[in-house]
């Protein structure tokens, strides 16, 4: 099995789990894990990471639309809309770490109300429009980045299902996996339409919106993600990427075939939207 989307760097994950949360998940059967970051401290921590647990653990890169507000400690104490000044930087670690980098992510659109309202916004954002604007514009500005530099992008679109998908149709992205999708399912259309997977969380035995989406999506367009910490099979539970298996099990549940079939197929999606992860078998000699 393959997780395309946790968040495995510290502070979310204190630096002490990290070894044994990446055992667990490879005794869990997981083959390979790709973490992606919200801030570009997170994708720091995310390269060195990846060189410590080489062929498992593989970097993206990218600024969410919901950036943390992080206490001295490190602790997440709320969140603002993400600002185009927040790029500074990113683009030149990018660049240069382009060759270890799997994907651009975790990147998007979030227009729920708790970003779009957040009193960390900056006063020269206090509307919806121009908070939406300018998360259209980083979004934009790092979608370009990956199609520059031939790298799949991996998407978050909460509450704005459709605006990211007519943006990443608008700049012509076609290597895309749209992670927990929340939209519509005229939207999921769209986006399978435009050759788009979609990404299953190990929280879709409790969320009927998932198994809707499931049940629409082609398994064939599928893969599977814990978005560690967070959407766990347990509300309210931290959640690992050793969970994986509950997505994979619900799957096969829904579609009513073998759990192999699952687990085969969503890797090979997952193989083919991130070439760099898939096992390279040494040349054989000439006999």
């Amino acid at each position: 099995m393959i997780d395309i989307h946790a968040h495995i760097y510290p502070p979310t994950i204190p630096i002490e789990s990290i070894n044994p949360l990446l055992q667990r998940a490879r005794t869990a059967g997981l083959t390979s894990l790709l973490s992606v970051s919200e801030t570009l401290v997170d994708a720091r921590h995310i390269v060195r990471l990846s060189i410590q647990h080489p062929n498992f653990l593989f970097p993206c890169a990218g600024l969410h639309p919901a950036q943390p507000i992080r206490d001295p400690d490190g602790a997440t104490i709320g969140y603002r809309s993400v600002l185009e000044s927040d790029l500074e930087g990113v683009f030149e670690f990018m660049e240069e770490n382009v060759s270890r980098l799997v994907a651009v992510g975790e990147v998007g659109l979030d227009f729920t109300l708790a970003i779009l309202n957040s009193s960390h916004n900056p006063s020269h954002l206090r509307t919806h429009d121009n908070i939406k604007t300018e998360q259209r514009k980083v979004f934009a500005r790092q979608v370009k980045f990956a199609i520059h530099n031939q790298l799949p992008l991996n998407v978050h679109s909460r509450s704005a299902g459709h605006h990211a998908i007519t943006l990443l149709e608008e700049l012509d992205a076609r290597n895309v996996v749209l992670h927990a999708f929340d939209g519509q399912l005229k939207y999921v259309r769209k986006g399978l339409a435009l050759g788009y997977y979609f990404s299953i969380p190990t929280s879709v035995a409790r969320i009927p919106q998932q198994q809707a989406l499931v049940k629409e999506v082609p398994l064939e367009c599928m893969m599977l993600e814990s978005d560690t910490p967070c959407l766990g099979p347990e509300k309210g539970v931290s959640n690992v990427p050793s969970n994986l298996c509950h997505a994979a099990q619900e799957i096969a549940r829904i579609k009513n075939v073998d759990l192999e079939t699952v687990i085969n197929t969503t890797t090979e999606n997952a193989y083919r939207l991130f070439p760099k992860i898939r096992p390279h078998l040494p040349a054989m000699g000439v006999i």
